[in-house]
């Protein structure tokens, strides 16, 4: 029965009630007629059963209306879960264009900084942003100038004569044998040299066969030198395209040249420096800590991936056109007896010592208060797991012994609480519901040392192939992303190991010696 039917039940009933009521009145006060009396009764007892009947009516009615106010009670809570939903999409939409406010904006914690130099994180205030931004290094960064050159490296002096006019309006200057030095730290201009490589034939004394070097019967006459060879190969893994590298050896060095040609050019170096490839991913399993994270490319307009793991002195890259567990499986076997750093993404399930990133729930869980900046219970969930953050930094600077072991109970128990706490249906609870998923992987970092809580170096590692994705859309073969990644990881490992990029390519392209990229280290696996 629906609303409309209740209440025109209902009305008929009222009538019935009513007039039954009046004739019952009626009838009760007429005296001395038995007929009479029986009638009253009769209209009394119909009178009564219509009132049983709105009885049952209103029963009814209520029924309804408390399944109306569950409905409504659903449907308000889920509007408010599509109205957050809406805002976390239009958060993530102004953050996509760059134009969400600061206020919105995930918070930088001191995660943000710990890769950029060996200082530790600055506990100093963040610098007001009201006025116009000072020069120099931020508050709590270690600032950096060109250093003044060595005597014997000046090449070159030139004078510039005092000013001609004081500040009091004379012009009548006269030079004082006081100076103040300024010095250029510039490069010559770029000239084009030719080298001729005369190749001597020699000839058999057993056969009298005449003997030519392969290189010089099989290739062209003319070709580019080594030294273009890695600026052009340097430029390219910095992210510039081929036709932007063929436009700046023909303008720049006076070499002209043709997208195709650049990139046979850095596809011949890539093929190089293959052998240092292999060695950095040889060593991967055996490292103790590694961070791991991906990022979507394309392969002939295909969906694919490239992987990064990497940590405090190498990085490998690796194309895959998938983004499963069985990759990293693949690369560093099942029982990996190092500690990976990563994402809460699944694929990394089967690894046994894991560290999640915290700044990625963080992150999230800034992205919710953003979403409700007036819940209590969520703003008492961040500060409590920043406060965890904060202790297992300091637990993990403790040496190993029962102290140590006593304040990691602690934080356990901290951590449990935590969990228990009570958020908002939806997003928050499901950022709760993670944690009590990955309790494990949250304080590896408090317990391991040299493990960090975050991933921020595998997201800097891997950020620049982001940028060149724009740049690029990809890599048109197989053969293409696997010569980006050894670029990659070989330019990233030489400098992480404090070893020049350039002179690493320059040994490799002139002598055809393969050096380590791990300054020494160990020996270059030769394949």
């Amino acid at each position: 029965m629906n609303v409309e039917q209740l209440r025109a039940e209902a009305d008929r009933l009222r009538q019935a009630a009513g007039s039954h009521e009046g004739v019952w009145r009626t009838l009760a006060q007429v005296t001395g007629s038995a007929g009479a009396s029986a009638r009253a009764e009769e209209f009394r007892r119909q009178w009564e059963g219509i009132l049983e009947q709105r009885g049952r009516l209103l029963d009814i009615a209520l029924g309804r209306l408390r399944e109306l106010e569950e409905a409504n009670r659903k449907l308000t809570t889920l509007a408010a879960e599509f109205a957050a939903a809406h805002k976390r999409l239009l958060i993530q939409f102004r953050q996509q264009l760059g134009v969400v406010p600061k206020s919105l904006k995930a918070p930088k914690g001191p995660a943000e900084d710990e890769d950029r130099a060996d200082l530790p994180p600055s506990d100093a205030p963040p610098r007001s942003r009201s006025g116009p931004r000072k020069r120099g290094a931020p508050v709590g960064h270690r600032g950096a100038s060109r250093p003044i050159p060595p005597a014997d490296q000046v090449r070159e002096v030139r004078v510039v004569p005092p000013p001609t006019v004081c500040s009091c309006g004379c012009r009548e200057i006269q030079p004082v044998e006081e100076f103040d030095d300024v010095y250029w730290e510039d490069i010559p201009p770029v000239v084009r040299v030719y080298t001729r490589v005369r190749h001597q034939r020699g000839r058999c004394r057993a056969c009298g066969a005449k003997l030519r070097h392969q290189a010089a019967v099989a290739g062209p006459p003319a070709l580019v030198g080594p030294n273009l060879g890695v600026a052009l190969t340097l430029m390219r893994q910095a992210g510039l395209t081929y036709r932007k590298l063929a436009s700046l050896s023909t303008d720049l060095f006076d070499i002209p040249l043709t997208p195709a040609g650049v990139l046979g050019i850095v596809s011949r170096n890539a093929e190089r420096l293959r052998p240092a490839y292999t060695e950095i991913k040889a060593v991967l399993p055996r490292e103790e800590v590694l961070n791991i994270d991906e990022t979507g490319w394309k392969i002939h307009f295909s969906p694919a991936y490239i992987w990064c793991l990497c940590n405090s002195r190498l990085a490998w890259f690796h194309a895959d056109p998938s983004r499963a567990g069985e990759v990293v499986r693949g690369i560093l076997g099942k029982d990996f007896p190092g500690t990976v750093v990563c994402d809460f993404y699944r694929a990394y399930n089967f690894l046994p010592h894991l560290q999640r990133c915290l700044v990625h729930f963080l992150r999230d869980l800034h992205l919710e208060r953003a979403i409700r900046p007036a819940s209590a219970p969520l703003e008492r969930f961040h500060g409590a797991l920043q406060t965890i953050i904060d202790h297992g930094r300091q637990i993990a600077a403790l040496e190993a012994g029962p102290e140590k072991d006593k304040r990691l109970n602690e934080l356990n128990r901290e951590l449990d609480a935590i969990i228990r706490m009570k958020l908002p249906k939806g997003k928050p609870d499901t950022l709760r519901a993670r944690l009590d998923r990955h309790r494990g992987e949250i304080l590896t970092f408090a317990r391991t040392p040299g493990v960090p809580y975050h991933n921020n170096r595998a997201e800097r590692q891997i950020r620049p192939t982001v940028v060149n994705r724009k740049n690029s859309f990809g890599s048109a073969s197989q053969t293409g992303a696997e010569h980006t990644c050894i670029l990659n990881s070989v330019v990233e490992t030489c400098r992480l190991n404090h070893n020049k990029p350039v002179q690493f390519l320059r040994a490799v392209f002139l002598s055809g010696a393969l050096p380590s990229v791990f300054t020494g280290d160990r020996p270059a696996l030769r394949c």
